[in-house]
């Protein structure tokens, strides 16, 4: 079971474990790639729409993580292009719900952004449904990600610091 509140980012650090889910698992042409800095996960690619594409996400791996105890996240960024959400998820069926906070581009300026989890909303295949993420559902998160906002076509870059529970 994970237990470390903080994933600092970069080389011979964390991150090299994380991996890309573009839409061209639905016949969608986007495309994303990921590798580490000296301190930063950097994630970049382009958004297409055609074949009904529209999303790339980045992923952690599969880990059971208590996050019941913790009331935020702060992550240390900057990102041009797209604005993007961080994605929490509890189970391993892509249909299933999961659990979103969306946040605003940078404009390439290292920028942080502390997220209230019990703000986090739940979405299903895209659309959000009107509710939020339970104290339980956060006691039952098994992964971490980002996912591009924007549904329109352009580059994007989403350079990652660190990401911090509290």
């Amino acid at each position: 079971m994970w237990n470390q509140p903080t994933f600092d980012f970069g080389l011979g650090k964390s991150g090299a474990d994380w991996l890309i889910i573009n839409d061209g698992v639905m016949g969608g042409l986007s495309q994303g790639r990921v590798s580490l800095t000296d301190s930063s996960l950097l994630y970049s690619g382009r958004i297409s729409l055609k074949n009904n594409g529209g999303f790339s996400s980045l992923r952690s791996r599969f880990s059971p993580m208590d996050l019941s105890t913790f009331e935020t996240v702060t992550i240390r960024f900057r990102s041009q292009g797209q604005p993007f959400a961080f994605v929490l998820e509890t189970s391993r069926v892509w249909y299933e719900p999961s659990y979103r906070y969306q946040f605003a581009a940078a404009d390439d300026d290292w920028k942080t952004v502390t997220m209230n989890l019990s703000e986090f909303k739940e979405t299903r295949i895209g659309r959000e449904t009107g509710q939020r993420i339970s104290k339980n559902q956060l006691g039952d998160v098994i992964r971490l990600g980002f996912i591009n906002a924007g549904k329109y076509e352009s580059e994007f870059v989403l350079e990652i610091d660190y990401i911090t529970f509290e």
